[in-house]
């Protein structure tokens, strides 16, 4: 089942996330000349389904830059994903992609609508890039909630 909709569970969370991501990208971090693996052999490893949850600042430093990211689940659950723009980078036409361990591509989405999905355990690649050309900061927001 491939959906764009957030369950309800997460809307709010995802307006207040939003909020908060747009501090963290207009706070001008310093970032690398690339920040993140163009791979999934080079992924920068994130957690999810932790509290805190932890947002990751990014940048797609030129055009046909691909941030690559991976994160391992021990139980099924209920995954959510997000490539906020912010409000410095707002022209940027993200595609943010959830692939398995294979690097095949379970789900994907435009601009800041969410990848939300249900995933069993397992390994799994995020990657997220621009479309036309485009560069600029995001941040992005991983979320994983374990289901019976």
């Amino acid at each position: 089942m491939t959906t764009n909709t957030l369950p309800l569970r997460f809307t709010a969370i995802v307006k207040v996330l939003a909020f908060v991501a747009t501090l963290a990208v207009a706070s001008g971090s310093a970032l690398a000349a690339d920040d993140h693996g163009n791979t999934k052999d080079t992924a920068t490893p994130i957690t999810v389904g932790v509290w805190p949850p932890s947002n990751i600042s990014a940048q797609l430093e030129a055009a046909g830059d691909v941030d690559f990211f991976t994160f391992t689940v021990a139980s099924k659950g209920q995954v959510m994903l997000a490539a906020h723009r912010g409000g410095l980078s707002p022209q940027m036409p993200t595609v943010t992609s959830l692939l398995d361990s294979s690097g095949n591509v379970i789900v994907a989405t435009y601009g800041s609508t969410a990848v939300v999905r249900a995933i069993p355990a397992g390994t799994y690649f995020v990657s997220v890039t621009a479309t036309g050309g485009s560069t600029g900061k995001y941040v992005l927001i991983p979320r994983f909630v374990t289901t019976r």
